[in-house]
């Protein structure tokens, strides 16, 4: 809605941010945009409010009165309070029809210049040069298509570059259920029928819906589905316009053209004008179907197919099952078409006709047809007779057309009066055209998103039980439709059964397109709760780590739209809450231990305050969500890069942020016992996800990671925190991927050291200074004996002897250090690795034979540079350098960012 997009509705907002922002307001290089781009609408809709603004108060006031009259009295008329009421938009819309329609209506050109008249300019030219004198001057039709070729291309270059990726990731199969079918004949035969169904829409208009999403039309399944013959006759039109235009055969002419352009004007205005053959009246009429064949042809491609191509399910799927307004510029070339054979139609009908027994005369000169022509039965000068009786049907054909059609339009502009009336208009007709299943045949009660609409427009009416109905057939026709569950938890709790409806709220903080109304709804109803009752331990927030969860992921998504704002807000309501909780809790005392005790004995749920590392976990992540959401969602930025480092320095003392909100929530014992997963994943992968309740969940620590590792795969400190946040999600073969190329990026930085050269990585520690010698090795280290504990046993071998040649080269420098202590804890490492090895038996004899030489060689002490030669040996598992290693861990790809392998647009 543009009732929320500030590039509509806030003077503040620049207009460059027009050109970078789709038609909702949100970045369109987000992955979270819905890719439409329409620029210069949404300044359209910016201007137009902003005139609204400037008429005097009281007209404002006047209109705004007479609107509410029309309206329900429930009805909440937003738009109009931010100046953005339909009506000045739609007089603006009319305007501008008929200034463009002005502007069209202009006299033809002149026709008295032929090619001889311009021989003087065309005889001085070259042989090309006069080739393109005449296609600019003589044929502007091939100088026009050029130069719409050329613009159009430009447009989608620069539609390319601004939206990064064009294809729009984000649809749902109640949206677009063509790409969620198994059967590619399915998908072919659906696709094929929906273009049948636009044709249909705009030949006959009589059932139309504001929302024609999944279950409206039921998808074409097989071959001898009768819906198909639609489909082969709309495409037997289309092949039919095109070989009847014999379009291949338009550049031959077009040269042959240019060519005799050339010639005559080569040879003077004489040469051009003479010689020339007269064409015979066959080959005239030829000429004229031929021209009026290629016209239509151009008319359908430019102005029918060729504005609705990119919608239309073909070369990507898109966000749309059927949308009317696609058809907007479709109407355009329907309308030049349909008058063109109205109007053909009207010609041959007023074209004279022979008269009975006339004989037809046997020369075939001009003058003897104009006599014949001009000659009656009485040899008289009278016209012989027209077809008046088919130009009349014709003229009444038209009038009946044209009068269907106003009073279409007239009755469907009183469905769009409100948004009550638009979408009980999609049930009628819906109901209307069901069969005796009760579903509706073409429109549209069988959709999922105007059951859910109608629903909505009940609770405003104060019917819950009416909305309930609505909402659990939204459910019904698409269970993975997620919306509805909100709204039913919403409707029981206003109906009286808050146990019914609670269950509902806390499963639809899962879905990210009613997560942030769940959780104020759920805050609400426990803060209601709580203030009745403050010693009554049921209204726990039970559900307070879920939210927290929730909200992290919706300011990760804020973060990359760079609404930083929106991401504050939702961080802050979790931080918020959390915070108080722990203080009114310290408050309460002895009291707060009792309800606790009486929670865990009846509820089973903790009464207690959160744990601290809850909010530690929170505070951490902060300042990169709005590091990340004031760079308006580049993760590569350098303040982004900081604040990473800053916080993966921090993991090393809280391992256990990598777990989910919900799991630092929970009560002590359970707190405990998740405390041990992060130490035990490394011996049993896999097993702090499942303490987190589920492998494969991810968390916001492994989205907030993704994010930033994602924009940069040459990165060793982001490709190690990735592997980690993979292992936490019980993934652990991926993470040892990306573990082992993190050390390999490391091992180069150390080989660039010892060549003399600078390293590129910066340090984790301290990111205004390069990395050093230490930290390089010891990450290494670390990074090498984590994806050897979680990879395949093939390649353990390899990683451990790895990591003992680190270990020892880090031993090594800390006993030449002189340190002691930092000497004997990597001997104990190095003694580790090899025990490893040895569990490794024969296949990892040689790795272990050498790293037991290594110890010997660290218990002597040898020189430190010998240390740093070792360890810039090339390492890690093969892959062609850096990048391509790096390129190959890129595969791994957190759970919820997988997506179908087509995506939408607009």
């Amino acid at each position: 809605m543009q009732v929320h997009n500030g590039d509509v509705t806030n003077n503040g907002n620049t207009l460059w941010g027009l050109l970078q922002n789709d038609f909702w307001g949100q970045r369109i290089s987000s992955p979270q945009s819905h890719k439409s781009y329409r620029p210069l609408t949404v300044l359209s809709f910016r201007l137009i409010r902003g005139a609204w603004s400037a008429l005097p108060r009281h007209w404002q006031h006047a209109v705004m009165v007479r609107r509410a009259r029309s309206l329900p009295p429930y009805f909440e008329n937003e738009a109009g309070r931010r100046g953005l009421d339909p009506l000045p938009f739609h007089l603006a819309n009319v305007l501008w029809h008929a200034l463009v329609s002005g502007l069209v209506c202009r006299a033809p050109p002149s026709k008295a210049t032929g090619v001889g008249g311009r021989g003087g300019v065309h005889g001085r030219l070259a042989g090309p040069a006069r080739v393109v004198a005449w296609a600019v001057t003589d044929e502007p039709k091939f100088l026009r298509i050029v130069l719409l070729t050329g613009v159009g291309v430009a447009y989608v270059k620069l539609r390319s570059w601004v939206a990064v990726d064009q294809l729009v990731r984000i649809y749902r199969k109640v949206e677009n259920p063509i790409p969620f079918s198994s059967s590619r004949l399915e998908r072919v035969l659906t696709t094929g029928h929906l273009h049948s169904r636009y044709a249909g829409l705009l030949l006959a208009p009589l059932q139309l819906s504001a929302d024609w999403s999944f279950s409206c039309i039921p998808l074409v399944g097989s071959l001898t589905d009768p819906r198909n013959g639609l489909t082969v006759a709309l495409y037997g039109y289309l092949i039919w316009t095109v070989l009847a235009a014999r379009p291949w055969g338009l550049l031959g002419t077009w040269w042959r053209a240019a060519l005799d352009a050339a010639a005559a004007s080569a040879g003077g205005a004489e040469a051009g004008s003479g010689g020339a053959a007269t064409a015979t009246e066959a080959e005239v009429a030829e000429a004229e179907r031929l021209w009026g064949a290629r016209w239509r042809l151009l008319v359908t491609a430019s102005l029918l197919v060729g504005p609705f191509f990119p919608a239309s399910n073909v070369l990507f799927y898109v966000g749309t099952f059927i949308g009317e307004r696609l058809l907007y510029f479709p109407s355009i070339g329907f309308c030049i078409l349909a008058a063109e054979a109205l109007a053909r139609g009207l010609l041959c009908a007023q074209r004279p006709r022979a008269a009975s027994g006339a004989v037809k005369p046997a020369g075939n000169g001009a003058h003897d047809r104009a006599s014949v022509a001009g000659k009656g039965k009485d040899g008289v000068g009278a016209r012989r007779p027209t077809n008046a009786g088919v130009a009349r049907l014709l003229y009444g054909f038209m009038a009946v057309v044209l009068l269907a059609y106003t009073i279409r339009t007239w009755r469907r502009n009183y469905d769009w009066w409100s948004e009550e009336s638009l979408f009980e208009s999609a049930a009628q007709a819906g109901r209307a055209g069901a069969g005796r299943d009760g579903v509706a045949g073409t429109v549209c009660a069988s959709s999922a998103k105007v059951q859910l609409n109608l629903g909505i427009l009940q609770r405003r009416r104060g019917d819950q039980r009416a909305a309930l109905g609505h909402f659990r057939a939204a459910r019904a026709i698409e269970p993975s439709y997620c919306d509805p569950g909100y709204w039913i938890g919403v409707s029981l709790i206003n109906a009286g059964d808050p146990q019914a409806g609670l269950p509902e709220l806390e499963a639809a903080l899962a879905c990210k397109y009613t997560a942030n109304e769940a959780l104020r709804a759920l805050h609400a109803l426990y803060g209601a709760l709580h203030d009745a009752d403050p010693s009554d331990p049921a209204p726990l927030p039970h559900a307070l780590g879920e939210a927290c969860d929730q909200l992290e992921r919706a300011a990760a998504m804020y973060a990359q739209r760079g609404a930083a704002q929106d991401a504050m807000n939702a961080l802050g309501w979790c931080l918020r809450t959390v915070r108080q909780r722990a203080e009114a809790a310290g408050a309460e005392g002895d009291a707060a231990g009792a309800a606790a005790q009486v929670a865990a004995e009846v509820f089973g749920t903790s009464a207690g305050p959160p744990p601290p590392r809850l909010l530690r976990c929170l505070e951490a992540r902060t300042p990169l969500h709005r590091a990340l959401a004031e760079a308006a969602g580049r993760p590569t930025a350098p303040r982004v890069r900081i604040e990473s480092y800053r916080y993966m320095s921090i993991l090393e003392e809280m391992p256990y942020c990598r777990t989910a909100s919900a799991t630092l929530a929970r009560p002590s014992s359970e707190a405990a016992a998740s405390a041990t997963s992060s130490a035990a994943s490394l011996a049993a992968p896999g097993a702090a996800a499942a303490a987190a309740g589920g492998s494969g969940a991810t968390t916001p620590h492994m989205q907030l990671i993704h994010v930033v590792q994602s924009a940069d795969a040459e990165d060793p400190w982001l490709q190690a925190e990735w592997g980690r946040a993979l292992r936490e999600a019980g993934r652990g073969k991926e993470g040892a991927l990306h573990l082992s190329v993190s050390a390999m990026l490391l091992r180069q930085q150390l080989a660039r050291a010892q060549n003399g050269q600078p390293p590129t990585v910066r340090s984790l520690a301290d990111p205004s200074r390069p990395v050093g010698h230490k930290e390089a090795l010891l990450a290494m280290a670390a990074a090498l004996e984590e994806a050897a504990a979680l990879g395949r046993p093939e390649e353990a071998c390899e990683l451990w002897g790895q990591a003992a040649e680190a270990r020892r080269a880090l031993a090594a420098a800390a006993k030449a250090a002189g340190a002691t202590k930092d000497a004997a804890q990597q001997a104990a490492s190095l003694a580790r690795a090899m025990e490893e090895l040895r569990r490794g038996g024969p296949a990892c004899a040689e790795q272990l034979h050498g790293a037991q030489r290594l110890a010997e060689a660290a218990a002597s002490g040898p020189a430190v540079g010998d240390g740093k030669g070792q360890a810039g040996r090339g390492a890690a598992p093969s892959g062609g350098g850096a990048r391509g290693a790096a390129a190959a861990a890129a595969a791994s790809q957190p759970a919820a960012a997988r997506q179908p392998a087509k995506g939408r647009r607009h």
